[in-house]
């Protein structure tokens, strides 16, 4: 699915990439992916990032047996079984595209979002996330303070939410390890292939660095 302002946003898709795979010598896979899914893939899996409540569901249905996702994540779980058949040796998944949560009043607000998912044979390390926030912290404007907070995702694990500071803390995203009993659910072996996540709001981060310029430019001023 495309991006609603790709002029400005492929950019920092391919800033974040190039950043990642420096650090992880690896291949890459860039995928669209439908937002559209059948509500039995996303009930697929006990680790799933299944929401809260029917409720919330219920504004996402498009069909009595369709929904539109709420995070990329949704879309990558499918996609997992048709990698399980031919595990990669360390694969760099790339997930740009439009994801629809709903505001207080129940209305759908599309905002550009990234999902970037490495698998590997290799074990991964703790530190690894600090790759993540590393690269996280590329895209936003120089100077600009991130930090991490514990969050609760079904899919992952150690999550970890991504806040940067700007006029006060703005949440732009999370990441974490896959959670091992998601991949056994796709088809894969935790014990040879492991993987970590880091998802973040394009849209969020492309608000707070316009947000930052206009800051700057008023204490030159």
């Amino acid at each position: 699915m495309e991006s609603r302002d790709p002029i400005h946003l492929d950019p920092m898709i391919q800033q974040l990439r190039t950043h990642i795979l420096n650090l992880w010598p690896c291949q890459s896979l860039q995928l669209n992916l439908h937002p559209m899914l059948a509500l039995k893939e996303l009930y697929a899996h006990s680790c799933s990032p299944r929401h809260v409540s029917e409720e919330e569901h219920r504004h996402n249905l498009v069909a009595p047996d369709r929904i539109l996702r709420r995070q990329m994540a949704d879309s990558i779980t499918p996609f997992l079984k048709t990698l399980a058949k031919n595990p990669p040796e360390d694969l760099l998944l790339v997930c740009p595209g439009l994801v629809y949560p709903h505001d207080a009043a129940g209305l759908l607000q599309p905002r550009n979002e990234i999902a970037l998912w490495r698998l590997t044979a290799q074990n991964i390390p703790l530190s690894s996330l600090d790759d993540l926030r590393e690269a996280a912290a590329g895209i936003l404007p120089r100077g600009m303070r991130l930090r991490t907070r514990r969050t609760s995702q079904p899919y992952l694990v150690y999550s970890q939410g991504l806040e940067a500071y700007c006029g006060g803390w703005r949440w732009i995203g999370h990441c974490g390890l896959l959670n091992p009993m998601l991949l056994i659910e796709c088809g894969f072996d935790p014990v040879t292939t492991e993987g970590l996540a880091l998802s973040l709001d394009l849209d969020r981060c492309l608000a707070l660095r316009d947000k930052w310029d206009e800051i700057c430019l008023r204490r030159r001023s």
